[in-house]
Protein backbone atom coordinates (compact mmCIF):
# COMPACT_ATOMS: atom_id res chain seq x y z
CA UNK A 1 0.00 0.00 0.00
CA UNK A 2 2.97 2.62 0.67
CA UNK A 3 2.73 2.87 -3.36
CA UNK A 4 -0.78 3.84 -3.50
CA UNK A 5 -1.80 7.16 -5.17
CA UNK A 6 1.33 6.80 -7.27
CA UNK A 7 0.62 7.85 -10.89
CA UNK A 8 2.24 8.12 -14.19
CA UNK A 9 1.25 7.59 -18.16
CA UNK A 10 2.13 9.52 -21.49
CA UNK A 11 0.13 10.26 -24.84
CA UNK A 12 1.51 10.18 -28.35
CA UNK A 13 0.94 8.10 -31.73
CA UNK A 14 2.15 5.90 -33.44
CA UNK A 15 3.00 5.34 -36.98
CA UNK A 16 3.03 2.09 -39.42
CA UNK A 17 5.73 2.47 -41.73
CA UNK A 18 5.75 -1.00 -43.40
CA UNK A 19 3.48 -4.05 -42.44
CA UNK A 20 3.41 -7.79 -44.10
CA UNK A 21 2.33 -11.13 -42.36
CA UNK A 22 6.07 -11.95 -40.83
CA UNK A 23 7.87 -8.30 -40.22
CA UNK A 24 6.47 -4.59 -39.51
CA UNK A 25 8.12 -0.98 -38.74
CA UNK A 26 6.62 1.68 -36.65
CA UNK A 27 7.78 4.46 -35.20
CA UNK A 28 5.98 7.06 -32.29
CA UNK A 29 6.57 10.22 -30.26
CA UNK A 30 5.28 10.91 -26.64
CA UNK A 31 5.00 12.95 -23.77
CA UNK A 32 4.79 11.58 -20.34
CA UNK A 33 4.25 12.59 -16.72
CA UNK A 34 4.37 11.63 -13.23
CA UNK A 35 3.11 12.51 -9.99
CA UNK A 36 5.54 13.43 -7.04
CA UNK A 37 4.50 10.42 -5.33
CA UNK A 38 5.50 8.31 -8.14
CA UNK A 39 8.62 10.16 -8.48
CA UNK A 40 9.58 9.36 -4.90
CA UNK A 41 8.56 5.89 -5.03
CA UNK A 42 10.47 4.73 -8.19
CA UNK A 43 13.30 7.45 -8.67
CA UNK A 44 13.91 8.31 -5.18
CA UNK A 45 13.41 11.85 -5.83
CA UNK A 46 10.14 14.00 -5.43
CA UNK A 47 9.79 17.10 -7.52
CA UNK A 48 7.07 19.16 -8.41
CA UNK A 49 6.48 18.77 -12.54
CA UNK A 50 4.34 21.54 -13.54
CA UNK A 51 3.44 19.55 -17.11
CA UNK A 52 5.93 17.11 -18.27
CA UNK A 53 8.92 14.93 -17.22
CA UNK A 54 9.58 13.57 -20.72
CA UNK A 55 9.49 13.31 -24.38
CA UNK A 56 10.18 10.10 -26.12
CA UNK A 57 10.98 9.05 -29.59
CA UNK A 58 10.91 5.51 -30.46
CA UNK A 59 11.59 2.94 -33.34
CA UNK A 60 10.49 -0.97 -33.30
CA UNK A 61 10.30 -3.72 -35.70
CA UNK A 62 8.02 -6.67 -35.01
CA UNK A 63 9.29 -10.25 -36.57
CA UNK A 64 6.60 -12.67 -36.17
CA UNK A 65 8.54 -16.03 -35.83
CA UNK A 66 5.48 -18.48 -35.71
CA UNK A 67 1.54 -17.45 -35.86
CA UNK A 68 1.74 -16.73 -32.09
CA UNK A 69 5.40 -15.62 -31.26
CA UNK A 70 7.28 -12.58 -32.27
CA UNK A 71 10.73 -10.43 -31.51
CA UNK A 72 10.43 -6.96 -31.47
CA UNK A 73 14.16 -5.07 -31.31
CA UNK A 74 13.28 -1.56 -30.31
CA UNK A 75 15.21 1.55 -29.47
CA UNK A 76 13.98 4.34 -27.52
CA UNK A 77 15.43 8.01 -27.03
CA UNK A 78 14.04 10.20 -24.34
CA UNK A 79 14.62 13.71 -23.55
CA UNK A 80 14.13 14.78 -20.27
CA UNK A 81 12.73 18.33 -19.09
CA UNK A 82 13.47 17.91 -15.31
CA UNK A 83 16.26 19.83 -14.18
CA UNK A 84 16.52 17.23 -10.81
CA UNK A 85 16.87 14.27 -13.11
CA UNK A 86 18.68 15.69 -15.72
CA UNK A 87 21.22 16.34 -12.76
CA UNK A 88 20.86 12.23 -11.98
CA UNK A 89 21.19 10.97 -15.64
CA UNK A 90 22.21 13.93 -18.28
CA UNK A 91 19.87 15.45 -20.42
CA UNK A 92 18.59 12.96 -22.36
CA UNK A 93 18.38 8.72 -22.55
CA UNK A 94 19.22 5.96 -25.27
CA UNK A 95 17.19 2.55 -24.77
CA UNK A 96 17.47 -0.25 -26.53
CA UNK A 97 16.49 -4.18 -26.31
CA UNK A 98 14.75 -7.06 -27.62
CA UNK A 99 11.29 -8.36 -26.28
CA UNK A 100 9.98 -11.61 -26.76
CA UNK A 101 6.31 -12.58 -26.96
CA UNK A 102 3.45 -15.14 -27.26
CA UNK A 103 0.06 -14.06 -27.75
CA UNK A 104 -2.95 -16.90 -27.54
Amino acid sequence: MENLGSFSGSVGFNKQLFENDELSLSTGLCIGWANNKFNKNYIGLSENVNLFNYSMLYVESTYNIFDNIYIKPHIEYCYLFSPVFKSISGNSLTNFGITAGVEF
